[in-house]
């Protein structure tokens, strides 16, 4: 029995440091677990820790201020301006073919940016004001000696009556775009938090505001037989208010410099105010009575889609990384849907996408 007992004592050593160490274990688990990303807390000092680096500017006291310009060079157009078919005859034949439509072009804008860094986690809250202006007016001849008056032409407008869409008519001798003008103010107002997700990769989620109001005029005029000339003039009011949100991302491949890519999706409360006038003028005498005059008040939910890709250069200085000086250039684009709400008398509904893209350049700095 002696011999039993002496052969149990090892074993009941043995047991008991299994159940030590499983219990040391278990107690180094929940330290760990509360060390982790899901166990963010400090629950006896009531602090918490910075689970997803700050990637800078760093805030010491209070706020930092953020500033930064940017100059845009940009190309705009409107979707379903096209005014005139040129090149056919009344045998079918089509010397020249075509369809006119404004020459849409690259025009200069600027953004400004004014933000404030907050010392809280990391998150900023910046206001972005983008203005751009565009115009054209031009015409582009088929044949003939003038630029109004060449031929043949159809029109891709009802105005004064004429019927669209008719290529074998001869009453229609020349068409000429007086005017395309758009006039684009953007504020977007966002809060968000940069931060490193790896080692080289930085992500600003953030969420916020956007308001804009974006004119548009639009000025056709048709020389027809008998000395009549047609004119349709409409202005093109919009603006619109909704919330915005995105990402923004950084891929680092050296210590300064930095591929990036934006996107950012909106849903505007959208009005639309657009007036149309017919003016017919015969033999010379402006009869200066408009023959239609209209308008649509009404309210529409709009999407816009923002993206960019570029090169970014950046640096950190102070003593603890609190001043932040940046330079980046790349190519940007917007589309605002359904942006086309010209008044197309009895043709059906006008439609058709605003689009922008081109080349934005950004300094910023943050102190």
């Amino acid at each position: 029995m002696e011999l039993k007992l002496k052969k149990l004592i090892p074993l009941s050593g043995i047991l008991l440091s299994c159940l030590t160490a499983t219990a040391l274990s278990a107690h180094e688990m929940h330290q760990m677990q509360q060390q982790s990303v899901g166990q963010i807390a400090d629950h006896d000092s009531g602090k918490y820790r910075e689970i997803t680096p700050n990637a800078g500017p760093r805030v010491s006291e209070g706020a930092d201020v953020i500033l930064s310009a940017d100059f845009i060079y940009w190309h705009s157009q409107q979707e379903g301006l096209e005014y005139a078919g040129k090149g056919f005859s009344s045998s079918g034949d089509a010397p020249c073919g075509g369809t006119l439509r404004p020459d849409f072009g690259f025009d200069p804008g600027f953004k400004v940016d004014l933000g404030l860094g907050l010392g809280h986690d990391g998150w900023d809250i910046i206001a972005e004001y983008t203005w751009l202006h565009s115009s054209d007016s031009s015409s582009t001849p088929c044949q003939g000696p003038t630029e109004i008056d060449n031929g043949p032409i159809y029109p891709l407008w009802n105005i004064g009556g004429v019927v669209p869409y008719n290529p074998t008519s001869s009453d229609i001798l020349g068409a000429r775009l007086n005017r395309w003008k758009l006039r684009f103010n953007v504020i977007d107002l966002e809060m968000g938090r940069n931060f490193f997700v790896s080692q080289y990769l930085k992500m600003r989620p953030f969420i916020g505001f956007k308001g804009a109001w974006i004119d548009q005029e639009y000025d056709v005029t048709y020389r027809a037989a008998n000395d009549r000339i047609l004119r349709m003039k409409q202005d093109h009011d919009f603006w619109g208010f909704g919330l915005r949100t995105g990402m923004d991302l950084a891929w680092h491949f050296a210590k300064d410099w930095s591929f990036y890519g934006d996107i950012a999706l909106s849903t505007l409360w959208s009005q639309f105010d657009v007036h149309r006038t017919d003016t017919i003028t015969t033999n010379g005498v402006d009869s200066s009575k408009p023959v239609n005059r209209g308008g649509d008040g009404s309210h529409r939910m709009k999407p816009v889609i923002e993206t960019g890709l570029g090169l970014r250069w950046q640096i950190w200085f102070g003593d603890h990384d609190d001043y932040h000086f940046l330079v980046q250039a790349g190519w940007e684009n917007q589309v605002w849907w359904g942006q086309n709400k010209m008044i197309t008398q009895g043709q059906g509904a006008s439609n058709g996408d605003l689009s922008l893209q081109g080349l934005t350049l950004k300094i910023r700095f943050d102190f």
